[in-house]
């Protein structure tokens, strides 16, 4: 009987000190990882922040394809969420704030850990410096977990990492691999269309043509406005420098609309013209 008592002794303070030893181990993470990115800022800035493309780069999955994304209506900018599945894993990502071009903040549930993520993105010699903070805290549970199973920063530190190499890798090939066909001259036909104007620096011009083009469509369908074809852009003038850019971004539609001068959206016709055809496989900075 007192064998018995001793060993249900021994095993309780083994318990307690196995409970004490996981309690005094580190309860926080905070881990930062940068790297030069062959790529200009704006191009790197905007392939972040748009959740669409994480699942090509496995920005919080490593090299783990197997991952299954779905996103919310709003792919990027503030209020944007991505969500994952990973195996019996799950993941969440939220953007809460974004300074254009310079910083992104989100909040993020890895694995049902909480973690606040921030990106900054500075010019580099051969690229854009971007580098990504995770912090979170770590319960009494994840502890256990990490001691059993191997350290919870070792592994984020793991998967960052990778997708760093990832997007860089990504990014580069992307930008280097496309393919201009030049068709000749074709005879373009006059169209009525449905425009909205606005100025942008290069850079920029494509992220906002994207939500002009998305307003636009938005508009045809709530007032019913048949369109005749596809969208198409207008570049109207260059600035003083050739950093900015004046332009429109037309839905050509059946019947002619007039517009009140001022208004957000415009009507126009374009007359009928030669065009010199050519196709663009890639990115337009090309």
């Amino acid at each position: 009987m007192k064998i018995v008592k001793y060993l249900f002794l021994l095993i309780l303070l083994a318990a307690i000190a196995v409970t004490v030893f996981i309690a005094t181990q580190e309860g926080r993470y905070d881990i930062k990882k940068e790297r030069v990115i062959g790529v200009p800022k704006t191009v790197l800035y905007n392939y972040i922040n748009d959740y669409r493309n994480w699942e090509h780069v496995g920005v919080l999955t490593g090299n783990d394809t197997t991952a299954v994304f779905t996103y919310s209506d709003n792919t990027s900018g503030l209020g944007a969420v991505s969500n994952w599945k990973l195996g019996t894993a799950q993941g969440r990502v939220q953007t809460t704030k974004v300074i254009e071009n310079d910083s992104i903040i989100q909040k993020a549930i890895i694995d049902k850990q909480p973690s606040d993520i921030s990106w900054g993105f500075s010019e580099a010699k051969g690229g854009t410096r971007v580098s990504v903070r995770l912090k979170g805290n770590l319960t009494f549970q994840d502890k256990a977990y990490a001691i059993l199973n191997g350290g919870v920063q070792e592994k984020l530190e793991s998967v960052l990492d990778q997708g760093l190499v990832n997007l860089n890798k990504f990014l580069v090939h992307e930008l280097s691999t496309y393919d201009v066909e030049v068709k000749g001259l074709v005879g373009k036909t006059g169209v009525f269309y449905l425009k909205q104007t606005s100025k942008a620096t290069m850079g920029d011009m494509n992220k906002k043509a994207s939500v002009m083009l998305a307003r636009l469509t938005a508009f045809t369908k709530t007032n019913n406005i048949a369109t005749n074809g596809a969208p198409f852009t207008l570049l109207k003038s260059l600035g003083s420098n050739n950093d900015t850019i004046s332009f429109s971004v037309c839905v050509p539609i059946k019947e002619e609309i007039f517009t009140t001068p001022g208004s957000e959206f415009e009507g126009g016709k374009l007359e009928p013209f030669t065009a010199l055809k050519t196709t663009l496989k890639g990115d337009y900075s090309h």
